[in-house]
């Protein structure tokens, strides 16, 4: 109902017709290129997402975590979104913070009441963006978001860019 993923040799693969399920806190440990590669569609997992490796969501991959969150000097947090899967997260209304790198093109959403800093990354992800609730912010440059994504601003939610400078 939770654990950690250590993958910090190579990367492990799940694929389609497995399921990540349960509620507890995930963390996936790795590297910037050794990871976790989530291709079963059916997955639900819904609990507290820590991403110090690469975790790469397959076709169809649609999940919603309670938050997202990982830390590293250098940044080593690598989520990578392919064009039919989506995160959702935040909806614990928690205030995290993120080290690491968005990327492919699939959707990326921030719900949930809670604030989500970004930390020494700039996303490079094409896909959508929706900050539909609480805040994203920038915390230091390079943070930023990918002005290669739509970016979406819900009524009431915020984008907070500090004195970052950014283009999205």
């Amino acid at each position: 109902n939770g654990g950690t993923f250590n993958c910090t040799a190579g990367s492990m693969t799940m694929p389609d017709g497995s399921i990540l399920t349960g509620g507890g806190p995930l963390t996936i440990n790795g590297t910037t290129t050794a990871g976790f590669n989530l291709n079963a569609s059916a997955s639900d997992y819904s609990g507290d997402l820590a991403l110090q490796g690469v975790l790469n969501l397959g076709a169809g991959v649609n999940l919603t975590v309670q938050s997202l969150a990982g830390s590293g000097t250098p940044a080593i947090g690598r989520l990578g979104l392919n064009a039919t899967a989506s995160l959702t997260f935040g909806a614990d209304g928690t205030n995290t913070s993120y080290t690491g790198t968005v990327s492919g093109a699939g959707t990326l959403t921030k719900v949930g009441t809670g604030s989500f800093t970004i930390l020494g990354s700039e996303f490079t992800n094409t896909g959508p963006t929706n900050i539909n609730a609480g805040s994203v912010v920038l915390g230091d440059p390079p943070a930023g978001l990918s002005n290669n994504s739509q970016v979406t601003i819900a009524s009431g939610a915020t984008f907070n860019m500090a004195t970052v400078n950014d283009t999205v």
